[in-house]
């Protein structure tokens, strides 16, 4: 995968292989893993609905591990996403640290939303711990879908 130029300082140590991007474990390099999953998406001919859901998706996962997981051996955030049929499937791997949470929707919190979003938007999420990495993984659909309620 070839990233736009646009890509910010923190992709100094970003290494790319398919559908997978090693970022830095620091917020800035959010930008990079989003703009990195559209043009891929784009490029796929994913309908631009599912890549904002996708792209929604992949920053509340990036920003929850550099929030409150620990980097891998290696200083990283591994992002990952591939199109399966009618998902589009993106995972976040990390250090590990404490399990996420999904905390009851408080509209005056001013944080905790994250895990409330991602449930909104995908049709399932979950989480994989070995014990060295965790990996937080959505699937979103991609094809007929069935309109969400308001």
């Amino acid at each position: 995968m070839t990233l736009p130029a646009t890509t910010t300082a923190t992709s100094a140590v970003m290494t790319t292989t398919g559908d997978r991007l090693r970022l830095p474990h620091d917020p800035r390099a959010a930008r990079d893993a989003r703009v990195g999953l559209r043009s891929d998406l784009a490029r796929r001919r994913v309908p631009s609905d599912v890549i904002d859901d996708a792209e929604i998706v992949l920053a509340e996962l990036f920003g929850n591990a550099v929030r409150h997981a620990r980097p891998t051996g290696d200083g990283t955030v591994t992002v990952q996403w591939r199109v399966r049929g009618d998902l589009v499937e993106v995972e976040v791997t990390d250090g590990g640290g404490p399990p996420p949470v999904r905390r009851p929707v408080d509209g005056l919190a001013t944080g905790g939303h994250g895990l409330n979003i991602v449930a909104a938007v995908s049709r399932s999420w979950g989480m994989v711990d070995t014990g060295k990495a965790r990996t937080v993984w959505a699937s979103i659909v991609h094809g007929p879908q069935i309109p969400r309620s308001a």
